[in-house]
């Protein structure tokens, strides 16, 4: 016989599995059936059949055969082993993902069968071998985090910095997290929270009167119009608005995010204590006491509000009963994608990336929403040390954001961005 599978040939002979004709069996067989052709009775079809000029009609004889079923099993085994690959994963290599690759699996059960069937057949010299194809899981979010821990690990290595990783996809729900739960400083992120505050505590004719204060703080980082958003949440006391965010931030179950001051003014050096900031003391991260928070929830906070703004649903509407809709989270966005920098965690043109930094002397952060053909995610970056350069961490954050991209939109590359040579504005 001759096995077959894609492009491979497999010669089998029947003494490999013992395979012979049981002759004095067949024999009996044919000699039964011509039994019945004979006599007298039989005379009238027979003639009828020499003189017409149809087919002679064929009587099918059984072959009666005999092998070694241990021997079938073990060849077949074998054969399985031949045939049969796993699925590789993908892998990283040169900072980058390489796909998977899909496996193969022998019908065992199948094969033995038709085997069987083709030794015993007086023609069928050819076997298709039955194999299955196993789908290689070509999206690895697990290859996907040790790609990103191995960009960061000159970074890490360094005494004194530490980095923090959080990437969902929006689709599935899967996630990486490194160092996700270590609080940082977080002014910058925290003019987000100040926004979702004020839009929620006032109604639809308050929020049109402050879209200049959000663009203010959203987009040309100001410290006033920051506070002015915080003046409105709490119906023109600033204490009150910054007591009613961390409020709000603490519903929202952001347990390690809050303000503590206003921009522009230190706060006390007792902070408030929280399970990030507990984290960061072991980390050896350095805390400004005015506004900290995490690399997951700064993810769950742009989450919540692009859940609201596409399906009307999420923590934002469980968590207020007023004044959060769909076209308010679509209006915050909006705003909020006229960031101008595009340096951090931006990816050009061919995907809409709505972010908002976040820096000190010590720490250079950014958390984005990634709309991108293929599907959306969330991504937030976090690089702290004693000496940080605006220049190298720019650099960073961009081969991030275009190592991550192919992952999500089906292994197509990111458009290339050249880091800026400024920081935005904070």
């Amino acid at each position: 016989l001759v096995l077959r599978y894609q492009n491979q040939v497999v010669p089998m002979e029947p003494t490999m599995v013992d395979f012979v004709v049981n002759n004095a069996v067949a024999r009996v067989g044919l000699e039964q059936i011509l039994l019945k052709q004979q006599g007298i009775g039989t005379y009238p079809s027979w003639l009828n059949e020499q003189l017409s000029t149809r087919a002679p009609v064929r009587i099918p004889i059984e072959t009666p055969y005999n092998y070694s079923e241990a021997k079938l099993a073990s060849y077949v085994s074998t054969l399985a082993k031949l045939v049969g690959k796993p699925v590789v994963p993908a892998a990283t290599a040169n900072g980058t993902i390489l796909a998977a690759q899909n496996g193969l699996s022998l019908d065992t059960m199948e094969v033995s069968k038709l085997l069987l069937t083709a030794l015993a057949s007086p023609s069928q010299r050819v076997v298709m071998l039955p194999v299955d194809v196993i789908p290689a899981d070509g999206r690895s979010i697990k290859t996907l985090s040790a790609l990103v821990a191995g960009q960061l690990k000159t970074f890490n290595d360094t005494p004194g910095n530490v980095s923090a990783i959080y990437i969902k996809d929006l689709q599935t729900g899967e996630e990486i997290a490194i160092n996700a739960d270590i609080s940082f400083s977080a002014r910058g992120w925290l003019r987000l929270g100040a926004a979702v505050e004020a839009v929620h505590s006032l109604d639809a004719a308050g929020v049109s009167t402050i879209q200049t204060r959000l663009a203010g703080a959203l987009v040309a980082g100001s410290d006033n119009a920051a506070n002015d958003l915080l003046r409105a949440a709490g119906g023109g006391n600033l204490d009150t608005g910054i007591n009613q965010t961390n409020a709000s931030l603490h519903k929202l179950g952001l347990l390690s995010t809050f303000i503590a001051a206003p921009w522009g003014e230190s706060a006390d050096p007792v902070t408030i204590l929280t399970p990030g900031n507990a984290r960061s003391e072991t980390a050896g991260v350095q805390l400004a006491p005015e506004a900290q928070s995490t690399a997951s929830e700064m993810g769950q906070m742009l989450e919540s509000i692009d859940q609201c703004a596409r399906s009307d649903a999420g923590p934002l509407l469980v968590a207020f009963t007023r004044n959060i809709t769909k076209p308010q989270c679509e209006a915050l966005l909006a705003i909020l994608a006229q960031n101008p920098s595009d340096q951090l965690l931006g990816l050009g043109s061919g995907s809409q990336v709505i972010h908002r930094q976040s820096w000190t002397d010590n720490t250079h952060a950014d958390a984005a929403l990634i709309r991108s053909t293929s599907g959306g995610y969330v991504m937030v970056a976090v690089l702290h040390g004693k000496s940080l350069a605006w220049n190298t961490t720019s650099a960073t954050f961009a081969s991030l954001a275009r190592s991550v991209y192919p992952y999500f939109n089906d292994g197509k590359s990111a458009p290339d961005k050249n880091p800026g040579v400024l920081p935005p504005p904070q």
